[in-house]
């Protein structure tokens, strides 16, 4: 669908809209989509895009109305307006009551095939004045928040665009992470129990970003350039006692400053051919950090740690249909990425330049088989060569997919997907570098560290229907030749050394349902989920576990005033690394006011409440219960946001943006 500054909605669609106002359903299922519509109660009860996704109770999508974020059961979601790949900030910029719908591509769009899930905003184009968003969000009992200002100006196709964010956090929390750890020494064993004292943490950052935008004939051009620099100190004052040995009990105090800056630019291009789509981009950044750390126990540790190198990323995109059963496509990336980071413990020097290289080329296909059947097939190759110690090496990975997407009329959509993928080592896990992080322990990484291949298969059924919707989700992911940290102990020099290994596999598999009834429709819903979790972990040894949990929400809003709730109860997983980690219970409500261009919320988190997060690592020789803590951010957390939008010039003109003719589908009951 070729998409037209210009175009007017057909009467096909517009007879469609109407049914969905008769109807009162949000959900119109094409061949190719799924078409969300904002009613005016949805628009009028919400301040940014992330809010009106939220408030449009979507089936399958977590969304984050408050730290402005999306997922798709638990997998990543690409965020457009238009049609062009949009920032977070964005996003919060945007405004809801120029929403014309939501298309969300489940499995395929033809402008983003590479992306998978896609969630575009479909919005009135401006073509003269400005609009600015003000907000600013402030914790109540803490001195932390953010804040933005967004500032576009229109003239005719062209707009312009400021933002500048500053974030602060300035706490002193009475408490942090608490550990046990224990290790064993030829035969001697030692306890050390580390407690958190009241410490303080202090940061700051601001990011200002240009963009600017122009709508030509037969395409769109965006560019950008933003400067983002920040600065954080922390100070931890913990009390270590050791069983069996009290003349080694001793305060312990650890200091860290990290400065940082990072200039970036983007450019791009998308070219509307008769048939299909071209995009080209180019994008790249400057980063330059220093780390300094001190730690004083039994042991004095002075490190610094300077860093500063380049990334440069073009892209090349290609889509053109070939009749009414056959979109490929095809595309292409490249990364080059250099690093300079010199690394000072008590005066030793380590300097460990590092070069990533990384190209990677695929080509897919869409293929209608039915009306309402289709299938994405897409074979990607990566090719990777680093030097993450001084050593170069080369990787290769081909990583195949297959998506299959069936729309049942009047009775919801059935989707699965199949794919296949190589997961590299992260820097930090690969450098050689040794670091030591107190008496006890030193961290190093290994430059022989495989890579992950990763197994993916999904399974959903979803059912939008007038009174709400329901969904059934599977999952099972085999991650193999998985990453995990590994302890050893150097009994010549009293340490344990963490290094990280390749295991065997990591296994998981997820079954959930999910339900949404409209008790009083545009006004109170109540949504209600199920979730059983398997984890298998192959890594130092084999660990087995299964859980249940469930979670429950409501939201309402009239006239104005809006409030919403969530409960989700403690949790137990395994990660990764084969360690047991129970989550707390999670409790959040926020309730709200628009008026004009004002609003007001306020919003909560686990309140009067003291929860924590707990690890439980146990390996031969070496364990560790750590137990972290964050007063008044994750849990008795109060804050409310402000915020103030208005446009500015004579009265505007709209233009319908990526409105075609060729929408086909049917308005669910």
């Amino acid at each position: 669908m070729r998409v037209d500054g210009n175009k007017q909605p057909s009467d096909t669609l517009k007879k469609e809209l109407q049914e969905v106002v008769v109807k009162g359903n949000r959900f119109v299922t094409t061949s190719d989509k799924i078409l969300i519509y904002a009613d005016e109660s949805v628009k009028k009860h919400s301040y940014d895009g992330y809010s009106a996704l939220y408030r449009l109770n979507v089936p399958g999508l977590e969304v984050d109305a408050i730290g402005g974020g999306v997922s798709a059961n638990g997998q990543g979601v690409l965020l457009c307006i238009n049609g062009v790949e949009a920032s977070q900030k964005e996003i919060k910029a945007l405004n809801p009551r120029d929403i014309l719908r939501i298309d969300y591509y489940t499995n395929f769009d033809p402008k983003h095939p590479e992306a998978g899930k896609v969630i575009d905003y479909i919005m009135k184009v401006r073509d003269y004045g400005g609009a600015v968003v003000l907000q600013a969000t402030q914790s109540l009992n803490v001195a932390t928040g953010n804040d933005m200002a967004d500032w576009k100006m229109f003239k005719k196709k062209a707009e312009f665009g400021i933002n500048v964010s500053f974030n602060t956090l300035h706490n002193k929390p009475d408490i942090g992470t608490n550990s046990v750890r224990n290790m064993v020494f030829g035969n001697k064993e030692i306890t050390r129990i580390s407690e958190s004292m009241p410490s303080s943490n202090h940061s700051n950052s601001v990011d200002v970003i240009f963009t600017y935008l122009q709508r030509l004939k037969n395409g769109i051009f965006k560019s950008a350039v933003g400067y983002s620099q920040g600065h954080a100190a922390s100070g931890i004052t913990a009390m270590e006692t050791y069983a069996g040995m009290p003349e080694l009990d001793d305060y312990s105090q650890s200091d860290q400053h990290n400065d940082n800056k990072v200039p970036s630019f983007y450019a791009m291009y998308d070219h509307f051919l008769k048939k299909g789509y071209l995009h080209v981009e180019l994008s790249g950044s400057y980063y330059a950090a220093d780390i300094a750390k001190s730690y004083h126990g039994l042991e004095n540790i002075v490190s610094s740690t300077q860093s500063e190198g380049y990334r440069l990323i073009p892209k090349l995109r290609l889509t053109i249909p070939m009749g009414k059963f056959f979109t490929p496509y095809a595309w292409a990336n490249y990364c080059y990425s250099h690093r300079r980071q010199t690394y000072i413990e008590n005066g030793v020097d380590t300097r460990s330049p590092y070069t990533y290289q990384g190209a990677s080329f695929g080509i897919g296909s869409n293929i209608k088989l039915h009306k309402n059947l289709s299938a994405t097939i897409s074979l990607q190759n990566q090719l990777l060569r680093e030097n993450p110690d001084g050593r170069y090496r080369t990787s290769y990975t081909f990583s195949p997919s297959m998506d299959v997407s069936y729309n049942i009329p009047n009775y919801g959509q059935l989707a699965t997907m199949i794919s296949y993928y190589g997961i590299d080592p992260p820097y930090g896990k690969t450098t050689g570098v040794e670091k030591k992080r107190d008496e006890f322990l030193v961290t190093v990484g290994n430059p022989d560290l495989k890579q992950q291949k990763n197994t993916n298969v999904v399974f959903s059924y979803t059912n939008p229907r007038s009174w709400g919707w329901m969904q059934v989700f599977s999952e099972y992911n085999n991650t193999s030749r998985v990453i995990y940290a590994d302890y050893k102990c150097d009994n010549e020099r009293g340490v344990y050394v963490q290094s990280y290994k390749n295991g065997k596999k990591y296994e998981l598999f997820k079954l959930n349902y999910g339900v949404e009834y409209r008790v009083v429709p545009n006004c109170f819903n109540v949504s209600a989920g199920v979730t059983y979790l398997h984890t298998n972990s192959y890594t130092y040894r084999r660990r087995e576990l299964d859980r249940v949990w469930c979670l429950v929400g409501a939201n309402f809003m009239y006239r104005g005033f809006s409030a919403d709730a969530s409960f989700r109860p403690q949790s137990r997983d395994i990660n990764q690394d084969g360690d047991y980690v129970k989550k707390p219970v999670s409790f959040e409500f926020n309730a709200g006011y628009n008026v004009g261009g004002w609003s007001f919320s306020f919003f909560t988190r686990n309140p009067f409440m003291r929860t924590y997060e707990e690890v439980i690592l146990k390996q031969p020789g070496y364990s560790r219960d750590k137990r972290s803590y964050s007063p008044k951010l994750s849990y008795d957390y109060f804050a409310v946001r402000i915020s103030y939008r208005f446009n500015y010039g004579k009265p505007h003109r709209f233009q319908n943006f990526g409105i075609g003719s060729d929408v086909k589908g049917y308005v669910s009951d």
